[in-house]
């Protein structure tokens, strides 16, 4: 009988519904993790709690509403059936994929759980654990934040299995080749409907300047690597029109740049439509 490896597909997920409590408790704890934010604890605790808590679930909440698929969001989804799609296509006996969740259900502590009752009613149950946070860039915010739930886990656990975790894949030649085919597709389908591109914006999430500069985050570097590698494969626009920005910038500080909504906003009034 030949070892079994179970592949777990981390994802931060989302909250329960767009109801405003819904938020509220999922904004609580992802913006509690001093992975998220890194500042004094004692004072975000208090920002925390008196002026984010009290107001931005109710603003996230209808933002969340239009996303809403009735039972649940599109990152959950995609992510279970993501998975469910790595399974038929491995088609192997040998490995099981499932996902997990930091935020949502299951979370990381279900597929351990079931994990362990694995050990004791199946014949052949997995000796070997691969993590993969389906994060392709290494940021402290999202793979070490996932790797903290993970060591959790561990503590106090009696029977460990052979653990292997992927901390990045931005430049594995599978993700690269399909980011590339989606955008070749997306340029032949605007193309087709006689569309003339001005400029094509990649735009990865951001994160706080001091972490990269202070910290030593690899996280722009990542980012910036990944663009390279796209950006050299894609021909049917001038190298000198694809641009790199970051987006969902949170609090005052400043955060990675160019920031997308005031590059975007730019080319627009410089004449740049499509």
């Amino acid at each position: 009988m030949k070892r079994k490896t179970k592949v777990v597909l981390v994802q931060l997920g989302s909250p329960k519904s767009p109801a405003v409590s819904d938020v509220r408790k999922y904004l609580k704890e992802f913006l509690g993790d001093p992975r998220v934010v890194d500042i004094n604890p004692l004072a975000w605790k208090l920002i925390l709690n008196l002026f984010v808590l009290p107001f931005r679930p109710k603003r996230s909440a209808k933002a969340y509403s239009r996303i809403w698929e009735g039972d649940g969001f599109p990152l959950v989804r995609i992510t279970k059936e993501f998975a469910v799609e790595v399974q038929k296509n491995l088609n192997s006996d040998e490995i099981e994929v499932e996902s997990a969740f930091l935020l949502s259900e299951p979370r990381v502590s279900e597929i351990w759980d079931k994990w362990e009752k694995e050990l004791d009613e199946s014949e052949n149950p997995a000796r070997d654990l691969l993590v993969i946070p389906m994060f392709p860039q290494y940021s402290e915010s999202t793979i070490a934040s996932g790797l903290d739930a993970l060591g959790k886990e561990i503590e106090g656990r009696v029977r460990i299995p052979n653990l292997k975790v992927l901390t990045d894949f931005h430049k594995s030649k599978a993700f690269i080749d399909n980011s590339v085919r989606q955008i070749q597709n997306h340029l032949k389908e605007w193309k087709d409907e006689g569309k003339n591109i001005d400029d094509f914006v990649i735009s990865f999430h951001g994160i706080p300047k001091r972490r990269v500069i202070y910290k030593k985050d690899r996280y722009y570097q990542d980012c910036y690597e990944t663009f390279k590698l796209i950006k050299d494969r894609i021909t049917e626009i001038d190298s000198s029109r694809i641009h790199m920005t970051f987006q969902s910038r949170f609090g005052s500080e400043e955060w990675l740049t160019p920031y997308t909504d005031e590059f975007v906003t730019e080319l627009v009034e410089n004449g740049h439509k499509d």
